[in-house]
Formats: structure tokens, C-alpha cells, sequence
């Protein structure tokens, strides 16, 4: 995380160095696998660039071929992001759901019932706080090592 401030002679300008955009954004797509027994897994994916709809659709695919493999009913709860709720994302329910993956929504404004806030919280907050790293793909190995030391597993999208 770049620092938010800077001092300075009186009078001059100095500038926050931060990337912008794309080229200084980690996006993480991630969830909680929950067992019959009471465990769980964390699993997630990198993204590239901003998080939009065929990304999200990726992850869900690779999600439910994993369910359809293991044979498992799997139910994926989302927040109201507006990638979430896009025309081409419902086109892809049904073709989840012969997989045995199903789709529900937490109410609006909700935070506290997604338990994946916990682990991002956890990952920002705790496994690398304070960081000022000078580049992406610093900043994104940093965040892989946050998620593996919970005990994730990155999926491949």
C-alpha cells in the first residue's frame, strides 16, 4: 500500500508515487469451500487487469467442473456487484446448474454475511500490512503467499 502523504519544503509539490489503473491493481476472485465435516478451503485466482463479468464466468466454470467432478452440490453465494448481475452472467446459470452449481445472492448492503470479507480482511490487514511494494507483480506475489498461509489453493482461469 503506497503512503497517502509526504512532507516537503513550503511551497513545492511533491508527488505520491502509486501505479493507476490497470497497471496498479491485484484483483482477486476467491471462495469458501465448505465440508459436510465442518472444514474448509479457501480457493482463488489473480486477475489481470479489472474484474468484469467473462472473468467472474471463468471462475464459476472452472468451479463447477470441479463440483461436477467430485459429484458435489455447490451453492455460491455473491455480493451485488454489478458483474454479478449482468445480462451474459445469468445467461451462464443454467448451464451451472446442470453442473450442480447454483447461484444466490446476499441481501444489499450486507457485508458481515460474506465470509470471504473475513479472509480478504484477514490477508490486507494482518498477513501484509504496510506494505509499499514498487510493483505489481510484487504486491501480487505478496497476496498469493497472504492467501497459500491460510491455506489456499489458487485455481487457474
Amino acid at each position: 500500500m503506497g503512503l497517502a502523504y509526504s512532507w516537503t519544503a513550503e511551497g513545492t509539490v511533491r508527488g505520491v508515487p502509486r501505479g493507476g489503473g490497470r497497471v496498479g491493481r491485484v484483483n482477486v476472485i476467491g471462495h469458501l469451500d465448505w465440508s459436510a465435516d465442518g472444514t474448509h478451503r479457501i480457493g482463488f485466482a489473480v486477475v489481470s487487469g479489472s474484474c468484469q463479468t467473462e472473468v467472474v464466468v471463468r471462475y464459476l466454470d472452472r468451479l463447477a467442473q470441479e463440483g461436477a467432478r467430485r459429484g458435489v452440490q455447490t451453492v455460491v453465494y455473491l455480493d451485488n456487484a454489478s458483474f454479478h448481475r449482468s445480462q451474459a452472467f445469468r445467461r451462464c446459470c443454467e448451464r451451472w446448474l446442470a453442473c450442480r452449481l447454483r447461484v444466490r445472492y446476499l441481501p444489499c448492503y450486507s457485508p458481515h454475511l460474506n465470509l470471504m470479507e473475513t479472509v480478504w480482511r484477514r490477508v490486507k490487514g494482518g498477513l501484509i500490512p504496510g506494505r509499499y511494494d514498487t510493483d505489481v507483480d510484487s504486491l501480487r506475489a505478496a497476496v498469493v503467499a497472504g492467501l497459500k498461509q491460510l491455506g489456499g489453493e489458487e485455481l487457474k482461469i
